[in-house]
C-alpha cells in the first residue's frame, strides 16, 4: 500500500498490551471523538 497502512507490533503473550490495543482498535468513536458504548469494529491481525 505504499506506506498507507499503519502497523503496530505487539508482543504476543503480554495480556496488558493485547487488551490495550484490542480496546483501542475495536472502539467506535462518535463525532465528539468519544467511544460509543456497545459498538465495536473489527481489525486485521497478522502474526508470523
Amino acid at each position: 500500500m505504499g506506506g498507507l497502512i499503519d502497523g503496530f507490533p505487539v508482543d504476543a503473550g503480554v495480556p496488558e498490551q493485547e487488551q490495550y490495543w484490542d480496546m483501542l482498535w475495536s472502539s467506535v468513536k462518535g463525532p465528539d471523538g468519544e467511544p460509543v458504548p456497545g459498538l465495536v469494529k473489527g481489525y486485521l491481525e497478522v502474526s508470523w
